[in-house]
């Protein structure tokens, strides 16, 4: 069986991608505490819904990035 090896370079891609959707995650709830004149101690105790809204702008991305790439696909030059 064969190894499956991952470039640094496109780690570090994933990695800051992710990182981006956690701040985008962070800022959602700054903006909800600030609409709905919550507690500023919910930026703690709300990090589990921070963190999963983070893997769902993640997951979003992830399809549209791939959607990109499949219309891409047929123009690409082979060789």
């Amino acid at each position: 069986m064969k190894d499956l090896h991952i470039k640094k370079s496109v780690l570090q891609r994933e990695l800051i991608i992710w990182i981006v959707s956690l701040l985008f995650a962070v800022g959602v709830n700054v903006y909800v505490i600030i609409v709905y004149n919550a507690p500023w101690t919910e930026l703690v105790t709300q990090i589990h819904y921070v963190f999963v809204l983070s893997l769902v702008v993640y997951f979003i991305i992830f399809l549209i990035r791939g959607a990109g790439y499949l219309v891409r696909l047929p123009f690409r030059r082979k060789g």
